[in-house]
């Protein structure tokens, strides 16, 4: 966690946060946020196909704080939970608030109020099924404000799985995407019966769908050319300044029951910053696509490669894009692709090109043993030195912040579950 763009130095990792040693690259611009904590992804099914638009995110996170009563729709009255009671027409906004904890700070979904000035759904075809998916956000929306979270949750899930199953008409209505999933988010985290463990869980699937619909909602603001007031004054239940405010109320609510993403494991707790495995075969894999001038890649590269020695790691570095049809970003998605797929890696380390590791002392083994390292069986809790192994149902782990998931930096292992992923 520790080795990526925009993460403090862990106390756990040789005592230096006091150093607060933190650097920005494009994909990381939230500088007011000081924990920068991991999410381990494990094999779990994915329930629909989407394709998220990558992009930082910032521009929606600068944007100026629009409120308005007409652009607040949907007023979900809830008892408590994460996502928010009505409290009152004249100041409903479409904020998330805090979870059980915070739950006062209650304001409401917003939703649908009639045919609005500028278009009706926004950038979205009037025709087709668009109109339908409206009405079934609205259905799912009553649903789940009459307490009824399960029929919410197929509703839903069940209009998101029609809509994303052909892309390229998603994207024709990436708004009406986002929205959809937002509304998905409060299905699962306006539950008032929902108590400790269970609400922290139901706020942690809630704030995965808000990241995919901040995702959808990013590619309507770039493909209309930032144009937010047809964002804010669509019918869609969904506005720019709403999901920043729900992302970090829900991030809010997570980190005060625990660590935003994964803790350490109970063994990976004690593994040192300097914890190396020679016979784990690790690449560094990284894209420098710059004009020739262009002094990045000189100096990352650099970087890069002096750190990958230092620790016996390989480094993959292209510096020519991989994929002409997409945006730059893209070519990590091929290019940790075709390493998982050779076969000459147990793991595949992505580090974008503006990625400097500040500190050389500490290790990738380390950041991987940290958060999925685990006992091996025979070898006692309190072993003053237990044999360790990576947790086999760990496939993934990546820097995680209120927005998103940042892939600036990010671990995988070379197996069928990456491949799938990747390949999708």
């Amino acid at each position: 966690a520790i080795l990526a763009q925009g993460y403090d130095i862990a106390p756990q990792h040789g005592g230096c946060a006091r150093e607060r040693m933190r650097v920005e690259g494009p994909l990381v611009k939230f500088t007011d946020r000081i924990e920068r904590p991991v999410e381990v992804l494990s094999q779990v099914p994915m329930t629909a196909p989407v394709l998220a638009h990558h992009c930082s995110g910032v521009a929606l996170s600068n944007l100026g704080r629009r409120r308005r009563a007409s652009a607040c729709r949907f007023a979900a009255f809830v008892r408590r939970g994460p996502l928010a009671s009505a409290m009152g027409a004249a100041t409903l906004g479409c904020c998330l608030f805090v979870g059980q904890p915070l739950g006062a700070m209650a304001q409401g979904f917003s939703g649908l109020g009639g045919i609005v000035a500028g278009g009706r759904l926004g950038n979205c075809p009037e025709n087709g099924p668009w109109p339908g998916l409206l009405d079934e956000i609205n259905r799912g929306a009553d649903a789940f404000k009459s307490g009824r979270f399960a029929d919410a949750k197929e509703i839903l899930a069940t209009a998101a799985e029609a809509t994303t199953s052909d892309l390229r008409s998603a994207f024709s209505c990436s708004l009406g995407i986002s929205a959809l999933f937002r509304a998905l988010a409060f299905a699962y985290c306006t539950d008032p019966q929902l108590e400790g463990r269970a609400q922290r869980r139901a706020n942690q699937i809630g704030l995965r769908f808000l990241h995919v619909a901040m995702n959808w909602l990013t590619h309507t603001f770039v493909k209309t050319n930032h144009d937010q007031p047809l964002i804010d004054n669509s019918a869609w239940p969904i506005g720019i300044q709403e999901i920043n405010d729900d992302l970090t109320a829900i991030a809010t609510a997570l980190r005060n029951t625990g660590p935003l993403g994964h803790a350490p494991t109970a063994a990976g707790a004690k593994v040192p910053f300097s914890y190396s495995l020679p016979k784990l075969r690790i690449a560094i894999v990284s894209l420098c696509a710059y004009p020739p001038d262009h002094p990045l890649p000189k100096y990352s590269s650099s970087n890069q490669g002096i750190y990958a020695d230092k620790h016996g790691y390989a480094y993959v570095l292209e510096r020519k894009l991989v994929d002409q049809s997409r945006p730059p970003a893209w070519g990590k998605v091929k290019l940790v692709e075709r390493e998982v797929r050779s076969g000459d890696w147990d793991w595949v380390v992505w580090a974008d090109c503006d990625t400097y590791f500040m500190n050389m002392s500490i290790t990738l083994e380390s950041v991987l043993y940290t958060y999925a390292g685990r006992q091996k069986d025979g070898f006692a809790a309190n072993s003053e030195d237990p044999e360790l192994e990576l947790d086999p149902s760990v496939h993934m782990i990546v820097q995680e912040d209120a927005a998103m998931l940042n892939t600036g930096i990010f671990f995988v292992r070379c197996s069928d579950w990456v491949v799938d992923l990747l390949d999708r």
